[in-house]
């Protein structure tokens, strides 16, 4: 078992409506002016690759998402998914380096390159999903490049019940098992980013 350091930005814990360094952010200081390409898997309303694109010199951000409601997705109605579709055309209509691909995560990730400076996961939360995800789209990063994703925690909610995404943190956990990470970059946020990088 490999003794894990867990590097928090800014604050020494996770606490709500605190702001860490997020994934992109810490991509923006790691890669500077260099022109990158990536991948968000799970793209819901666009806010997300809004700001990354904003921040973030790209050459290319595939956009995964299916947008159709299948027996394991448990965020809500397909009407909430038809209007964060359109939300996210609308909010990501003026970008031209955009790619669009409307499939589940198995099917697009053999359509995307492996040759990405970062991959971020934010689809599905359920644990066999996320393990999954990490075991499809890890590949598709170059050594040196960021791995990661959003929603590394649970929380105490009312009663003492823990809310959150327990799933999530156990997949990763066992990803860093896996590979043998030392090193875990966790946001100081209610829902923190975690990253890695690929070694």
């Amino acid at each position: 078992m490999n003794t894990m350091k867990l590097i928090l930005h800014r604050e020494s814990r996770i606490e709500p409506g605190t702001d860490g360094k997020s994934m992109v952010d810490f991509m923006e200081d790691r890669f500077g002016n260099d022109t990158i390409a990536g991948v968000e898997v799970g793209v819901y309303s666009g806010a997300h690759a809004r700001y990354m694109l904003n921040k973030l010199n790209l050459s290319k951000l595939y956009l995964v998402d299916p947008y159709v409601k299948y027996d394991e997705y448990r965020d809500g109605p397909s009407e909430f998914l038809d209007i964060a579709k359109l939300e996210a055309h609308r909010r990501l209509a003026p970008y031209t380096n955009i790619e669009w691909i409307y499939e589940m995560s198995d099917v697009a990730s053999n359509i995307v390159p492996c040759d990405m400076n970062f991959v971020y996961l934010d689809a599905n939360h359920d644990y066999h999903y996320t393990s999954r995800d990490i075991s499809m789209w890890y590949p598709h990063v170059i050594v040196g490049g960021i791995f990661g994703g959003h929603d590394y925690t649970y929380s105490i909610g009312t009663n003492n019940n823990r809310s959150g995404w327990p799933s999530v943190k156990q997949a990763v956990d066992e990803f860093l098992d896996k590979y043998n990470y030392t090193e875990l970059h966790v946001t100081n946020a209610h829902n923190p980013d975690w990253y890695v990088i690929k070694k």
